[in-house]
């Protein structure tokens, strides 16, 4: 799945990040920057633990130590516009 800048998408898997929080599945947002390492997404609701990034959430790529299912584009679904 090729996941580009300016489409909404959706958590499909939670994201955890140790000492900001975890972001359950069914959050939504608009995707802001698409990197080889990593996916950036605004999203809708606000999480005061991402105000420093101004509510931005990192999906960072760790397929190297856990296999392709913890690529970006595995934590996200694409929403029909």
């Amino acid at each position: 799945m090729t996941i580009a800048i300016g489409q909404r998408v959706e958590l499909f898997k939670d994201v955890e990040h140790y000492q900001i929080g975890v972001f359950r599945v069914g959050e939504t947002g608009t995707v802001k920057a698409v990197h080889d390492y990593m996916i950036e997404v605004l999203l809708d609701r606000h999480h005061e633990s991402l105000d420093e990034w101004e509510n931005v959430l990192q999906i960072h790529d760790s397929s190297e130590l856990n296999g392709d299912e913890e690529k970006p584009e595995a934590y996200l679904r694409v929403l029909e516009a």
